[in-house]
C-alpha cells in the first residue's frame, strides 16, 4: 500500500462514520489505527456503541483511549479455521479474548514456565456445521493455529494475543525474541506506519521503521528524536538482550515501503529479504557521530597506520593489548565482530570526503578488515582502495564498445531462451566476452550447456574463447563467485543480463525471497560496484501488470513505467514476485543512478527454425498436452501473441546492446505487435486431436481442476499440477484484455518490428 493510499484509508473510515451517522464499526486493526490519528476520531467515537477490530492486535495506547468512549472488542479467526466465537469483552478488558466455551479451545503451553500458550483446535463431528476447519482441512484431527496468548493475571479464561510461533526470532546466542508486542507498542506512535524487528542469527535485534505518510522528513536524526520515546516504551517490554539500540534502527525506502498482505499486515520474511543489504550495514552498534581517530587526508602509510592504532584504542579503551604492525587482530584478541564493525565505521567516516559512497561502505571495510587483519596489511588495503578511487575519478566514462567491446555477464544460461540468447550475443560482432553464471547441475556447466544447445539445434561451441561459465549460489553474497573471478567481472563488465528466476506458478510470493531476491540484490550490488557502470537488463513478465486494463483503464495502454500496486499483478506468486523485483530495480536505478532495462515478456513460443524442443512449464506445450489428454480445446483465451524463442532472443539482444544509456529504470514491452484471435489456434488444435471439442477457457480450467485421481498419467499429472495455478490466474483475470504499447521496443529492435 503506497503512502497516499494509507492517507485514503485513514480519511475513508473517518468520512464513512460521519456520512452514515454510524453507531458501530467493524474494521481491520490497521484501518482503525490509521483512523485514530484523525483529529476528530475520538469525538466520533463518543457516538459509537461499539468498535470491533480484526486482522491483528491494536496498539495498546490507541485501544485504551478508544475504550474510554465506546466498547472495543476484537474478532478472532483465520482463513484456514474461520472465525472462532468469542464472548463480548467486559469493560476494561478490551485487549483480552474469552473463547466461547462451546468452541472448546485447547490452550497449550509451548514450553513449561514460558507463560505462552498456543491455541489448538480439535476436530469433532459436533463442530461440522459451524467450524470452517471441518471443511477446509477435514482430515486434520488437531489444528495448531500458531497463535500464542498470555493468560490474564487474575481472571481465568481471558487471553491476550501475544505473537505467533513463526514470528519468533532466534538470536545468534540462542535467545528467543517475540517481536510482536514491541512492534505493536511502536505502532501506537502516530509517526510510525509500520515497525519490523529482525535479528535471526544476529548478536542483537534491529528495527526497521516505515514512517507515517504525514511525517515531513527533514532528517533521520530529527525523526529519531521524535519517535525515541516510543522506542523506550517498547524496550520496557523486552529483556535486556532484546532491547533496541538507537544505532540499530533504519528506515524503509519510500519507493518500496513494506510488502503487506491484503489486510495490511507486514510480510515479515519478504520485507527482511528486500532490506538485507541495508540490514547488514546497520548491524554495527555504532552511530555515525564522528571519529575520535580523526580523518585520512593523505595517502601516506605512516598516517594510515597511526589512524588504525588510534581507532582501535578508541574502540577498545579498556584493552591492554599492544599491537605490533604484523600482529593478527583476532589472534591477539584485539578485535571481535562488533569491534570490526566499529573500525569499519571509523574508516568510512574518515574517508567520506575522499572516496565515493559506492566504495566507501561499511560492508566493504568489514570485509577488508577480515581479509587484512594486521596493521600492515590493512594499511595496504586502504591505500590500494584510495588509488583505485583516484583512477575512477579520472575516468568519467567506461570504454565504448568499439574500443573494448561488450563484456557481458549473463545470470541464468540454463533455460531455452537463455541458450538462444547466448547464440544471439555471440553472433554480434561487438561482443568481446560472455560470462555465464548458473547454478550447479552435477556436471560441468560448459558440458551441460553444450548438450542442451545441441538438443535445440543451436550451433554453439562451448569452447569459444569468448565464452566462460561460472557456477554460482544465488542465496550467497555476491552469488558466491570466487574472488579472482569476481574481481575480473567488476573491472571489466559493461553489460549485465539477469535472466534467472524460478518459473513455478504454484509458489507463493514469499517462496521467492530466500533465493531470487537475494540473487537480485547481489546483481544490483555487482552493477553498482563495477568499474564501468554496466547496464543491468532484467527479464520480467507482463503478468506483473496483467490487470492494468481491468482495474485502471481499458483505453490507456500500459505505461512504460514502474507499477506499485500489487493488485495489478496476475494472481500468482510468480507474477507478484516479478512486480516486486521491478520495484526494487526501479528504486535502485533511481538511488544509485544505474542504467536499468526491464523487459516485460508475455508468452514464449517454440523456435521457428530447427528441431522443436518443448520445455516443461511452456504455456503452449502444457495447453496442447492437456487438451489432448482431456479431448477439450479452449477457444476464447483472447489473442495469440507468442514470439518464437529464437526471435525473442534477438529482440532481447537488440535492447540489451543498444547504445543509448539512460540512468534509472526503462521499461520495454516485448509482446507480439500483431496478435491473432485465439479461435484460429483453437481450430487448428482441434483438427489435430480426434474426437475433441471446443469449450470456453473457464470450462476447460474447471475441468482440469476437478479431474479425479489417476485420470492422467504421472507425467501429465505433474504438468497439470505445475501449470494449473497459472491457467487459473488467467481465468481469474478481469476483462478487458491488457493493451500493450510496443513502439518503444520496436524502435530499438527491427526483429520485433518485423514480426
Amino acid at each position: 500500500m503506497s503512502l497516499s493510499q494509507k492517507d485514503v484509508e485513514r480519511k475513508m473510515l473517518n468520512s464513512l462514520i460521519s456520512t452514515l451517522l454510524a453507531d458501530s464499526t467493524v474494521a481491520f486493526h490497521r484501518s482503525m489505527y490509521q483512523w485514530a490519528s484523525e483529529p476528530d476520531a475520538y469525538k466520533q467515537a463518543e457516538n459509537l456503541d461499539f468498535m470491533v477490530y480484526a486482522g491483528g492486535p491494536l496498539a495498546p495506547g490507541v485501544g485504551q483511549r478508544l475504550s474510554e468512549y465506546a466498547d472495543v472488542c476484537q474478532m478472532y479467526g483465520s482463513l484456514e479455521n474461520g472465525q472462532v466465537q468469542m464472548l463480548v469483552a467486559q469493560p476494561g478488558e478490551w485487549q483480552y479474548l474469552e473463547p466461547n466455551p462451546a468452541e472448546e479451545c485447547d490452550m497449550q503451553e509451548i514450553e513449561e514456565g514460558s507463560g505462552l500458550y498456543e491455541m489448538v483446535l480439535h476436530q469433532d463431528e459436533r463442530f461440522h456445521d459451524r467450524r470452517t476447519l471441518s471443511h477446509t482441512f477435514p482430515d486434520v484431527k488437531e489444528w495448531r493455529t500458531k497463535d500464542l496468548f498470555t493468560l490474564h493475571p487474575t481472571k481465568k479464561g481471558l487471553w491476550q494475543f501475544h505473537s505467533r510461533t513463526d514470528d519468533v526470532i532466534v538470536l545468534g546466542s540462542g535467545y528467543k525474541v517475540f517481536p510482536l508486542p514491541m512492534e505493536i507498542a511502536l505502532q501506537a506512535d502516530p509517526n510510525i506506519a509500520g515497525a519490523l524487528i529482525i535479528g535471526n542469527g544476529r548478536p542483537v535485534v534491529a528495527l526497521i521503521i516505515d514512517p507515517a505518510p504525514s511525517v515531513k522528513m527533514l532528517s533521520k536524526d530529527d525523526f529519531m528524536e521524535g519517535i525515541w520515546p516510543s522506542v523506550v516504551t517498547a524496550n520496557a517490554l523486552a529483556a535486556s538482550y532484546t532491547k533496541i539500540q538507537r544505532s540499530h534502527i533504519l528506515l524503509t525506502d519510500p519507493e518500496i515501503g513494506f510488502p503487506r498482505t491484503p489486510k495490511g499486515t507486514i510480510v515479515r520474511k519478504l520485507s527482511e529479504a528486500l532490506y538485507t543489504p541495508t540490514i547488514d550495514s546497520v548491524f554495527n552498534g555504532i552511530e555515525e557521530d564522528g571519529s575520535e581517530a580523526g580523518s585520512l587526508e593523505k595517502i601516506w602509510a605512516h598516517e594510515t597506520k597511526s589512524f588504525i592504532r588510534s581507532a582501535i584504542r578508541a574502540i577498545r579503551p579498556d584493552s591492554e593489548v599492544l599491537l605490533k604492525d604484523d600482529d593478527d587482530f583476532f589472534i591477539a584478541r584485539a578485535m571481535d565482530p562488533l569491534n570490526v564493525v566499529g573500525l569499519a565505521q571509523k574508516l568510512k567516516l574518515a574517508l567520506s570526503s575522499s572516496m565515493s559512497s559506492d566504495d566507501n561502505t561499511l560492508i566493504n571495510w568489514r570485509v577488508a578488515i577480515y581479509e587484512s587483519p594486521t596493521i600492515n596489511s590493512l594499511t595496504k588495503a586502504i591505500i590500494s582502495s584510495r588509488f583505485d578511487q583516484r583512477e575512477r575519478n579520472m575516468r568519467s566514462q567506461g570504454p565504448s564498445s568499439s574500443s573494448k567491446g561488450q563484456r557481458i555477464v549473463l545470470l541464468g544460461a540454463r533455460g531455452r531462451l537463455e541458450r538462444f540468447l547466448v547464440k544471439a550475443l555471440l553472433d554480434s560482432p561487438g561482443v568481446a566476452s560472455l560470462t555465464c553464471l548458473d547454478r550447479a547441475r552435477g556436471v560441468s556447466p560448459s558440458t551441460a550447456f553444450q548438450e542442451c544447445a545441441s538438443e535445440l539445434g543451436i550451433s554453439i561451441d562451448a569452447g569459444d574463447p569468448r565464452l566462460q561459465f561460472i557456477t554460482v549460489d544465488i542465496s550467497k553474497t555476491n552469488l558466491n563467485i570466487p574472488q579472482e573471478q569476481l574481481d575480473f567481472i567488476l573491472k571489466n563488465v559493461n553489460l549485465i543480463i539477469h535472466n534467472l528466476w524460478a518459473v513455478n506458478f504454484a509458489y507463493s510470493l514469499e517462496s521467492f525471497q530466500s533465493g531470487m531476491f537475494k540473487g537480485l540484490s547481489s546483481m544490483i550490488e555487482i552493477a553498482n560496484n563495477a568499474s564501468y557502470q554496466p547496464r543491468l537488463v532484467f527479464s520480467s513478465s507482463i503478468g506483473s501488470v496483467q490487470n492494468w486494463s481491468a482495474r485502471i483503464s481499458s483505453t490507456i495502454p500500459l505505461p512504460k513505467d514502474v507499477i506499485k500496486s500489487p493488485d495489478l499483478a496476475a494472481a500468482t506468486g510468480y507474477a507478484q514476485s516479478k512486480q516486486a523485483a521491478e520495484r526494487v530495480l526501479a528504486a535502485a536505478g533511481k538511488k544509485l543512478q544505474l542504467p536499468i532495462s526491464i523487459l516485460r515478456i508475455r508468452f514464449i513460443g517454440s523456435q521457428s527454425i530447427g528441431p522443436v524442443k518443448w520445455q516443461s512449464k511452456d504455456t503452449l506445450r502444457s495447453l496442447v498436452l492437456l487438451s489432448e489428454a482431456t479431448k477439450l480445446v479452449p477457444n476464447d483465451m483472447g489473442e495469440v501473441d507468442y514470439i518464437p524463442v529464437n526471435v525473442l532472443s534477438k529482440i532481447v539482444r537488440d535492447v540489451a546492446l543498444q547504445e543509448k544509456r539512460e540512468f534509472g529504470a526503462q521499461f520495454y514491452n516485448l509482446v507480439h505487435p500483431k496478435p491473432v484471435p485465439f479461435a484460429t489456434l483453437a481450430g487448428a488444435l482441434q483438427s489435430c486431436i480426434p474426437s475433441s471439442k471446443q469449450v470456453t477457457f473457464a470450462e476447460w480450467v474447471d475441468h482440469l481442476s476437478n479431474l479425479p485421481d489417476q485420470a492422467l498419467s504421472t507425467e501429465l499429472e505433474a504438468e497439470r499440477v505445475g501449470m494449473l495455478p497459472f491457467f487459473q490466474s488467467l481465468q481469474a483475470m478481469e476483462s478487458p484484455p491488457l493493451r500493450v504499447d510496443t513502439t518503444k521496443a520496436q524502435a530499438i529492435s527491427e526483429h520485433l518490428a518485423n514480426l
